[in-house]
């Protein structure tokens, strides 16, 4: 609710009942009414966005392997269906680093022979037997 005018004597008692002793009574703005003011209708309390480390999303998985898969336009989530595994399994094998996984010989083989891939070109190899 907004207010032009200030609380008056009864509100004010009111509000400092319900509230003291945690807000003490002159922070009721008894006197002089509200500002229509945004910049000064607030209570001292700054608003600080932090700093954060979590970024969101979906690592890439920029990589020669996926060069080639798109040249032949291929997406990684059609080559995953043809494999017969889950997208982020399939996904997985083009990741670097963490989450990176090799791709198991068998789904290799289909990789190197259908889609023209060099096993070197994959980030995280290849499964040994």
């Amino acid at each position: 609710m907004y207010r032009q005018e200030a609380p008056t004597e009864l509100e004010l008692r009111g509000l400092v009942a319900a509230f003291d002793p945690l807000v003490s009574p002159s922070d009721f703005l008894g006197v002089g009414g509200l500002s229509s003011d945004t910049d000064t209708a607030r209570i001292d309390t700054p608003m600080q966005a932090q700093p954060t480390l979590d970024i969101r999303g979906a690592k890439p998985t920029k990589s020669k392997a996926t060069d080639v898969l798109r040249a032949r336009g291929v997406s990684i989530s059609e080559a995953a269906t043809e494999l017969g595994v889950p997208y982020s399994t399939a996904r997985s094998w083009f990741q670097k680093g963490t989450g990176g996984r090799a791709v198991p010989p068998r789904h290799a083989a289909t990789l190197l022979k259908k889609y023209g891939i060099k096993a070197s070109d994959l980030p995280n190899g290849i499964v040994e037997k």
